[in-house]
């Protein structure tokens, strides 16, 4: 999971300085396979801090 994270990082970091199609490309595909791991993270997120709830914020 951290090592998908960094990835995306990296991919992020390196659009704003891709001028090459292939490479865009490269990036997009890389873009598409994170979206499940992104849900998946975005759900856990939502169900441990979702409004009103008892958990605390420093876990």
């Amino acid at each position: 999971m951290e090592q998908s994270w960094l990835q995306m990082l990296r991919d992020r970091n390196e659009t704003s300085h891709v001028y090459d199609e292939e490479k865009a490309r490269y990036i997009y595909e890389n873009i598409v396979g994170y979206f499940p791991e992104m849900k998946e993270t975005f759900k856990f997120l939502k169900e441990k801090y979702k409004e009103g709830g008892s958990e605390s914020y420093d876990d």
